[in-house]
Formats: C-alpha cells, structure tokens, sequence
C-alpha cells in the first residue's frame, strides 16, 4: 500500500514539474497576442472610377471607336464635334468642317465612305427598334465595303513605258476588278501628245450609271427610309439620305483613267511610249465627300 502511494506521489511531482516548465517556456517566450496582418483593400475597389468625358480630342485614345482619325488629313483630327437629334434621342460625333474630294487619298473619295459608315453606324447604336438598327448596321457595312473597292483600287497604278511583260494590262484588270460593282462606265481612255495636248478622249464624259453594289446600298437607303418607325427619326433620315447621296455621287463617278503619250503621230502609227494607269475621280476636287450639320 505504502509503495503505491509513493508511485502515486511521483507521477504527480513529475506532471506538476511538466505543467510548471510549460508555463515558464510560455512566459518566456511570449511577445503579446499574435497580430493579423493589415491588408489595405486596392485604389480600384475602393476608390470611385474617374469620369472622363469623351471629347473629339480624345474619342481615339478612350474608345477607340473612330476609324478616321488615322485616315483623314491631321487638319481634321481636332475638327470634330457632338450633336443630338430628334429630341435628344441619336448622339453622334461629326465633322465641323467641309470634306472635300480633294482632301480624299489620290482624291478618290475613299475617306467618305467611311465617314457615312461611321455615322450610320453612330445611328444604329442609338435607335431602339432591332429591326432598324439591324438595317442601319447592315447600311454601315455596304459603304465600308464601297469604301474598301475605291482604296483597293486606288493602291494599283502603273507609270512608264509599255513593258513587255504587259504589267500594265494587270493594273487595268486589277482596277476594273474593284470598280465593277460601282461604276460599270470606269474605263475611260485618252491620248495626248509629246508636248501634253490632249488629242482624243474615249468615252465622252456622260451621265454616270451606278453599278450593282451601288444599286444594292439604294435600296438598303431606301429600306431605312421607309422603315415604319423611321419617321419618329425625321432629322436622323435626313442626315442619312444626305449623306448617302453624296456615297452615291462619289461611287458612280470612280473610274479607271488610261492615258497614253504618243510620240510622231504619222511615222510611228501613234503607238503610246508612255502609258499612266490609275484611279480617278471624273468629278471636280472641290466636290463635297461629306454632309456637314
């Protein structure tokens, strides 16, 4: 009995000295309750997001929604403005200054076509009706497409003497390729002499005939026009049969322009020595590309 107590009694010594050194090591080494780091919430979930207003100066940089910037004159960059029409209802960002043939790339009036895609474009955004806003889109991709051929065009041009490996056939046909579906009267010849008279001109300038794309972007007019809730619109149509006049005028008169210099007219049987194959338009440059409100 006795040695059993006396185990007893030293399993309780050594569980008190186990409890005891316990605590010593925690006082010891104790520094305070532990800290939980601070984590600061970030400025863009805490913070309110800056207002910017999107002005013409800096429609490019904020939404990038401006395909001219690039493509016209830098004299235009800065000469762009905001209009409401029809009670508030269609925003858009127009030009304030007049776009004329002239300031057009090789003064084809590519630049107009995608300046009226871009208004339609503006004005399908804001329509409400599905259906209209579908077929002003649809508007917008026929000029862009329009504008396209002309700048393709435009890109192909031959300057020099006839070569053997009759390069310039392969202008014309590349250049009649685009212009096909505008103008179907784009082929217009001249001769001029050494000293730069013009000698004969084929065919004599005539009342232009539009093409089958010009032919399928009217009716898309039309379609718009006549849509049943397109006279809630009355200042936006107006607007778009404008702009869409000016498309047409411009797509009709786009034509090939093949000139020939011929040298000794009567010992050489007038054959060309120098041949210049490009785009052109067959209007004046001051002609208007662009409907300015």
């Amino acid at each position: 009995m006795r040695r059993r107590i006396h185990t007893h009694a030293r399993a309780l010594l050594f569980s008190l000295s186990a409890v005891g050194f316990t605590l010593l090591a925690t006082l010891f080494f104790y520094d305070g309750p532990l800290e939980i780091p601070h984590i600061e919430a970030s400025a863009q979930a805490t913070e309110p997001a800056e207002s910017v207003e999107i002005s013409p100066l800096n429609l490019r940089a904020v939404q990038d929604e401006n395909p001219l910037l690039d493509l016209l004159p830098a004299s235009f960059k800065e000469h762009w403005r905001k209009v409401s029409l029809d009670n508030n209802r269609i925003h858009l960002e127009v030009l304030d200054k007049p776009l004329l043939l002239s300031h057009t790339s090789h003064q084809t009036g590519s630049e107009a076509f995608e300046y009226g895609s871009y208004l339609f474009e503006q004005m399908a955004k804001d329509v409400q009706n599905t259906d209209l806003s579908g077929k002003l889109k649809d508007l917008s991709m026929q000029a862009q497409t329009m504008g396209n051929a002309i700048r393709q065009a435009s890109d192909f041009r031959y300057d020099g003497p006839p070569g053997e490996d009759m390069e310039h056939l392969q202008v014309r046909s590349n250049i009649l390729f685009y212009l096909k579906g505008l103008n179907p009267e784009a082929l217009i010849t001249a001769q001029y002499n050494q000293d730069g008279k013009l000698i004969n001109e084929s065919p004599a300038p005539k009342a232009a005939q539009s093409g089958e794309d010009v032919q399928a972007f009217l009716a898309k007019v039309n379609n718009v026009l006549n849509h049943p809730l397109a006279r809630q619109y009355p200042q936006t149509m107006s607007l778009l049969r404008k702009q869409s006049d000016v498309l047409r005028n411009l797509a009709s008169h786009v034509t090939l322009r093949w000139e020939s210099t011929v040298y000794c007219q009567q010992s050489c049987g007038g054959m060309a020595t120098y041949l210049r194959v490009y785009t052109r338009q067959s209007l004046p440059a001051k002609t208007q590309a662009a409907v300015i409100l």
